[in-house]
C-alpha cells in the first residue's frame, strides 16, 4: 500500500501553484478544481472541518469517491427512472427525489473561488484558494469577477426508498451501526447555494460547540429544492440542514479517520 497521503498530495499541489505563479502570466488552459487545496480561512480556523486526511488513514488510490449530480433541464445526463430534481450518484442512479432528504455524516468541507466565465464560453476558468489569489484573478479577468464554490463530502446513508439491492451492492459499500453507506462527494457553486451548504455547516457546528458538542456526531440531511419561483429562470439546488439525530459512532470514526482526527 502507498504511503502518500492525501496531505502530502494537496502540500504538493500548493508547491506547484507557487511556482506557476512565478512564471509569465498567461491564461491557463486547464485547471482541475477538485485538486485545489483548502482556503488560509478554513486552514486556520482549528474548529473548522479539516481537509487534510492524516497519513494514518487511508492512502489517495484506496479511496473511491462517487458524486453526487441533480438531474436538472440543463443536465447532459438522463438517469433511467430519473425525475427532474432527483439526486442521483455518478449521473446514473437515482436516490432521492425533489425534497426529499438524504442523510449523512460529514466527512470534509471546502470553500474556494472560481473565476466567473459564463457557461457556454470554452475558456477553462482559474481557481482560488486564498484572498489574495481571488483578488488576484479579479484584477487580471476579462470575466466578471469570481464565484464562491464549496465541495462537501458525506457519508451518505442509504436511504429505506432505495430498494434495489443490486444496485446497493455497488453504491452503499461501507457498512455502520447496521446501516449501509456511500461516500460521496457534491459540489456547489454562487452565494446563495454556498450559504445554503458550507454556510450551514459553520452554522450548526458553531451552535454545538455552545454545548460542547460535534456537529459531525449527527446526522445533515441533504435535498434538492426548486430555486428561482416566481421568475422566468427555475433551476433545483443542493441544500444541506443539520438534524439532533446522533449518527451510528462507528459512522462518526470512520469520518474522522478520514481527517486525520
Amino acid at each position: 500500500m502507498s504511503t502518500t497521503s492525501f496531505t502530502e498530495i494537496e502540500e504538493e499541489i500548493q508547491d506547484q501553484e507557487q511556482e506557476k505563479k512565478q512564471e509569465p502570466k498567461t491564461k491557463p488552459k486547464t485547471k482541475k478544481a477538485t485538486e485545489v487545496a483548502a482556503p488560509e480561512e478554513t486552514k486556520n480556523n482549528s474548529n473548522a472541518l479539516s481537509t487534510a486526511y492524516g497519513e494514518e488513514g487511508p492512502s489517495a488510490e484506496d479511496i473511491n469517491i462517487d458524486h453526487l449530480q441533480i438531474f436538472g433541464k440543463s443536465s447532459h445526463f438522463e438517469p433511467e427512472g430519473g425525475e427532474l430534481g432527483c439526486i442521483c450518484i455518478n449521473k446514473e442512479t437515482p436516490l432521492s427525489r425533489e425534497r426529499e432528504a438524504l442523510r449523512g455524516v460529514v466527512v470534509h468541507t471546502r470553500k474556494y473561488w472560481k473565476e466567473n466565465v459564463p457557461y457556454d464560453d470554452d475558456t477553462t476558468p482559474r481557481f482560488a484558494n486564498t484572498v489574495d489569489e481571488k483578488k488576484d484573478i479579479e484584477s487580471t479577468t476579462e470575466y466578471d469577477g469570481t464565484v464562491p464554490v464549496c465541495d462537501v463530502t458525506l457519508l451518505v446513508e442509504r436511504p429505506d426508498s432505495f430498494t434495489d439491492d443490486e444496485s446497493s451492492a455497488s453504491i452503499f459499500i461501507y457498512e455502520f451501526g447496521g446501516k449501509e453507506f456511500a461516500l460521496a462527494k457534491y459540489t456547489v457553486q454562487k452565494s446563495q447555494a454556498v450559504r445554503e451548504n458550507f454556510g450551514t455547516i459553520n452554522v450548526v457546528s458553531r451552535a454545538r460547540r455552545t454545548k460542547n458538542e460535534d456537529a459531525t456526531d449527527y446526522y445533515f440531511e441533504l435535498e434538492s429544492r426548486e430555486k428561482g419561483s416566481g421568475s422566468r429562470f427555475k433551476w433545483h439546488q443542493f441544500v444541506l440542514k443539520g438534524t439532533a439525530t446522533k449518527a451510528p459512532d462507528e459512522a462518526v470514526a470512520f469520518a474522522r479517520s478520514l481527517r486525520g482526527e
